[in-house]
């Protein structure tokens, strides 16, 4: 029985036609698919349809789950699709350009939804 691998590939170039990022990235997810029987491949541009953490946002994140209102829910619910899409993931590709010395600010978004404690990290006493 062969073992699907499960890859997340996700692009932060704002430019799609002639980023070298993307291209690096298209680069090798090919040879990822040649190499790797059965892969799989889901895709995440970050430039479409992300959205930045809000104050209502940080409410329902703050609230424990099981108090959370339906609007809460609903707040969150973007956020727990792309952890869910990390989840699932065997291996994430991530290509991303270099803007004026620091990551995009879709990138910043991208990991500002996808923290949160509790959830994905937890805070310790170190």
């Amino acid at each position: 029985m062969t073992t699907k691998t499960h890859i997340l590939r996700i692009d932060a170039s704002a430019n799609v036609s002639t980023s070298n990022s993307r291209k690096l990235g298209d680069r090798l997810i090919a040879k990822l698919q040649d190499s790797l029987p059965g892969v799989t491949l889901q895709q995440r541009d970050l430039n479409q349809g992300l959205y930045y953490i809000d104050e209502s946002w940080v409410a329902a994140n703050l609230t424990p789950a099981e108090r959370r209102s339906k609007d809460q829910q609903q707040r969150l619910a973007f956020s727990d699709q792309l952890i869910d899409e990390i989840k699932r993931a065997d291996a994430i590709v991530l290509t991303t350009p270099m803007y004026n010395f620091g990551i995009p600010a879709t990138l910043k978004s991208w990991i500002d939804l996808i923290c949160r404690a509790g959830v994905t990290f937890r805070y310790t006493a170190d």
